[in-house]
């Protein structure tokens, strides 16, 4: 994922910067991919993939 979801970084004035950086972390928890691209009506466009699968069992990774 690109570096949008590096802790503290917001486009928006106001924003902390830090929910894409939690989703990352959740994501890389159970093995999922994060996949930014641009929306087709503006903006940012995520999707998680793997969702799935089974988590990974702690301490697999």
């Amino acid at each position: 994922m690109t570096d949008c979801s590096e802790p503290g970084k917001s486009g928006t004035e106001g924003n902390t910067g830090f929910g894409l950086a939690i989703v990352k972390e959740i994501a890389n928890a159970h093995g999922w991919e994060i996949r930014a691209t641009n929306s087709e009506t503006g903006g940012a466009r995520f999707e998680i993939r793997g969702v799935d699968r089974p988590a990974l069992p702690i301490g697999s990774r």
